[in-house]
């Protein structure tokens, strides 16, 4: 079943790579055979970059400069973009859209207070200052909420958790244009998206980049109620499909997690 995940992952990343990054990244690939949860440093762009998980390391480097998930056009607008990186882990998207607009004002959240500091270092050793952090998670009001930490990059809101953390209400951070949203915050995109519809906050979002997440639960996928609120918000999207094997759906079933790439944008978009 790896063996098959792999093939289609690398069959993936020949379609959307880019010659040089994908060369870095396939240097890389001991990363897999590593252990989960055991942390570790590597050299990325002359820098030393600390994670917490190997195998999630990889597949993020290869999603984010190969595949270019968050790469956007902001060559139209004159003024500096504003990007919130919801569900920041160690920090690869924020270090990558720093990268590609270095006047950006740019927030990051990571509910995982562990990875959150991992995130800060990884930040100041690629020379940024500028990221702002919130340690805590994005959610749909302030306080505490349980969450369950893996160690890797799939830590996530869990109520029944004696583990709590801080929450924010993520709508507040929305006060004004956003050029780019990234949501990846393990499910709890279900609570967090409509609450931005229902506030009126979504409206202020140019562009969105989400991972919905699908656990292998016996209730069927619920992707189609984000859908309908980007469209009801104004919103065209395209999706990533996962890269799941067929085969293994038909013969597990409700035991396949599911998850995919969704990118979303205005034709019309908000003014910055």
């Amino acid at each position: 079943m790896l063996k098959s995940h792999l093939q289609s992952f690398f069959r993936w990343l020949k379609l959307w790579g880019k010659t040089s990054d994908r060369a870095q990244v396939e240097r890389l690939l001991p990363l897999l055979e590593q252990p989960h949860g055991v942390p570790g440093q590597i050299t990325w762009r002359g820098n030393p970059l600390h994670y917490l998980d190997g195998p999630s390391v990889y597949y993020q480097l290869a999603e984010i400069y190969v595949a270019g998930v968050h790469d956007f056009d902001h060559s139209e607008h004159s003024t500096p973009c504003r990007i919130l990186d919801v569900g920041g882990n160690i920090g690869l998207a924020s270090i990558r859209l720093r990268e590609r607009f270095p006047d950006a004002d740019i927030t990051t959240f990571e509910a995982d207070p562990t990875l959150a500091k991992v995130l800060q270092k990884n930040l100041h050793a690629f020379g940024d200052r500028d990221t702002k952090v919130i340690a805590a998670a994005a959610w749909r009001a302030d306080g505490k909420i349980g969450f369950r930490s893996s160690g890797g990059d799939d830590g996530s809101i869990d109520h029944s958790s004696s583990d709590q953390v801080e929450a924010v209400d993520l709508g507040r951070y929305l006060y004004s244009t956003v050029d780019y949203l990234k949501i990846d915050i393990e499910g709890a995109e279900f609570e967090v998206l409509p609450h931005l519809a229902s506030t009126g906050a979504l409206q202020r979002v140019n562009r969105l980049g989400i991972e919905i997440h699908h656990w292998n639960l016996p209730t069927p996928p619920r992707f189609h109620e984000l859908f309908q609120i980007l469209v009801d918000a104004g919103f065209n999207y395209r999706i990533l499909s996962s890269t799941l094997n067929p085969a293994d759906i038909w013969r597990h079933k409700a035991e396949c997690n599911s998850q995919l790439f969704l990118a979303a944008w205005k034709d019309d978009p908000h003014p910055s």
